[in-house]
């Protein structure tokens, strides 16, 4: 029995749902915590540890955008890219790399609560993510907590966090377009979606028995449309 397109609709919006949510709830996370002061003072802190030496402070925002990838994205397949792309960077710009810098002033100064609560959000983030419990909870929750401080410390703030609804549209219909893609395929390949060859058998189950063949198109007919 053929399920209803609501039936269908409400089975992709669950499936869905939650990686939307994620998606809404860690940009508000990323968001807040910039405004916040959060990567302002990472970089600064990136730049004093350099000591004045351009591949070590190279060497350390490399570190801290991996790291703010894998938290405040899950992105793990992105770090292994990341892998590549700097050992081209680095060979790229080597003579660069051997150079120094002068550290610039410290940022202007942030609402300090707002900033140990937004840090301290992004980083209780890591282990919330590898604990089982599904992304789009932890990082609601992050949201949620990170809106209502901004929203009691500094409202104005507020007003400069966006989040990507054109991104979410337009996930949400590659979603929907990919499954209805999917869902036809799988119906136009299974043995009740394709019209029976005549001397060969429906399905793997339903092969005669006798002397296994050398191949696998005597018992498994293709699913591809010149086979039937």
């Amino acid at each position: 029995m053929t399920a209803g397109p609501g039936a269908l609709l409400t089975e992709l919006a669950l499936r869905v749902g939650p990686v939307l949510i994620f998606l809404i709830a860690i940009t508000v996370v990323a968001e807040i915590a910039d405004a916040a002061g959060v990567f302002d003072i990472a970089g600064h802190w990136a730049a004093r540890a350099g000591h004045g030496r351009t591949w070590l402070l190279w060497l350390l925002v490399v570190a801290l955008s991996c790291l703010s990838t894998i938290v405040l994205s899950l992105d793990t397949t992105a770090v292994a890219a990341i892998g590549a792309t700097v050992a081209v960077l680095a060979i790229l710009h080597l003579r660069d790399l051997g150079g120094r810098y002068r550290a610039e002033a410290p940022p202007a100064p942030h609402d300090r609560v707002l900033l140990i609560v937004a840090a301290t959000v992004c980083v209780a983030l890591g282990p919330a993510f590898v604990s089982g419990i599904a992304p789009a909870i932890p990082a609601s929750a992050a949201a949620l907590i990170l809106a209502g401080t901004i929203l009691v410390r500094n409202r104005p703030l507020l007003r400069t966090v966006t989040v990507p609804w054109h991104i979410v549209a337009a996930i949400s219909a590659l979603f929907v377009v990919v499954d209805l893609a999917l869902g036809t395929a799988c119906a136009s390949c299974s043995p009740a979606g394709r019209a029976p060859v005549p001397g060969r058998p429906t399905s793997c189950e339903s092969a005669p028995s006798g002397p296994v063949r050398p191949t696998w198109r005597t018992t498994c007919p293709p699913t591809w449309p010149w086979s039937r």
